[in-house]
């Protein structure tokens, strides 16, 4: 409650048993012989008592309409939009004014109904979906999503289809609006068969992938993709070749493929693989490893307990970063290792 508004109640309670006194000491005395001054006194007071009653009506009311001005999404005539509407912190009620008329929200805008997931018989039971003549299954949880996140598409079963704003080609993922609130339920595309990317071979520049696809028909199309490499031949095809000549021996790379049939219902893979070229440097091994730690256990003239988990735990790092000695040995900056010799000596004293 305001602080203005209990202090001016508690201030109204206290007059209101003063005057309560008051009248109770004066009705005493109204009588035959003091009918004039006593039974005055009286009216006046219970005039005031009537006053009082008034005022302390009005404070009430005035806490009880403490409301906080919120936004909550709601479909109306089949567009999501934003509405304001009062949330009561006392209560936890939410009413909105229409024409002048204060209503609860979920007498105008019901949480759930015919333009909602949640009821429908497809969605209780799990059911796919048809979006495009294709397929579409339950995808994880309900989410919560903005109005600037989702267009609607087409409409299934009297629920409206949306998809992500600005998606273009195939649609893989569409969303349908579970209730009130802007949450929607995610279904991803399903279709019969699967794909696998495999590794081929691979030289000190190129690197070759192919893509096994199994239980689809007819003539198949690959859409490669990569955020490290680029595709140099083979886009279209089950093979491709990847330019590697600035990727080092033991980083990873990614790749995905979509395949798609004559059935237009396209699969998915994708691959984190680790580079391998022939004639490399080869990786950090026990004997690397072994004389680093004593080595540097020397140079740090610490005692030789703390020396080596000092060293053990630069060396890691080292490694994360730096996959062989050689490219340690040319890559290695002072302003990295000064970082990494903080966080390591924190974590031995």
């Amino acid at each position: 409650m305001p602080t203005g508004i209990n202090n001016r109640i508690n201030y109204y309670l206290l007059t209101l048993h003063y005057y309560l006194r008051k009248s109770f000491l004066v009705t005493r005395y109204c009588t035959e012989r003091a009918r004039v001054l006593y039974c005055g006194l009286l009216k006046s007071y219970m005039r005031k008592l009537l006053i009082l009653s008034l005022l302390l009506s009005f404070a009430f009311t005035s806490v009880a309409q403490q409301f906080t001005r919120i936004k909550e999404c709601v479909i109306q005539n089949g567009m999501l939009k934003d509405v304001e509407l009062d949330y009561d912190p006392n209560t936890g009620d939410r009413s909105i004014v229409i024409n002048g008329v204060r209503k609860k929200l979920e007498d105008v805008y019901p949480k759930t109904g015919p333009e909602y997931a949640k009821g429908q018989s497809w969605y209780v039971n799990n059911d796919s979906i048809i979006f495009n003549g294709k397929p579409f299954k339950k995808y994880g949880l309900p989410r919560v999503l903005g109005l600037t996140e989702i267009s609607k598409h087409s409409t299934y079963k009297g629920v409206r289809v949306y998809t992500e704003v600005g998606l273009t080609g195939i649609v893989e993922v569409i969303y349908m609006p579970v209730q009130r609130g802007c949450e929607f339920q995610p279904y991803q595309i399903s279709c019969g068969g699967s794909v696998q990317i495999e590794k081929v071979n691979g030289t000190s520049t190129t690197m070759q992938f192919k893509a096994k696809a199994t239980g689809l028909t007819g003539s198949i199309d690959y859409e490669w993709k990569s955020n490290n490499v680029f595709v140099v031949n083979g886009q279209g095809t089950p093979i491709v070749t990847v330019d590697i000549t600035n990727i080092y021996d033991g980083d990873k790379i990614s790749m995905g493929v979509i395949a798609t049939d004559a059935k237009k219902c396209p699969i998915s893979d994708l691959e984190v693989v680790y580079v391998s070229k022939p004639g490399s440097q080869p990786k950090w091994n026990a004997k690397d490893r072994k004389e680093f730690i004593d080595e540097c256990a020397i140079a740090t003239k610490f005692p030789e307990a703390q020396g080596k988990a000092y060293c053990t735990c630069m060396l890691d790092k080292i490694e994360k970063k730096y996959p062989t000695p050689t490219r340690f040995e040319k890559e290695y900056t002072k302003e990295v290792l000064e970082v990494w010799a903080k966080e390591c000596l924190s974590k031995i004293n």
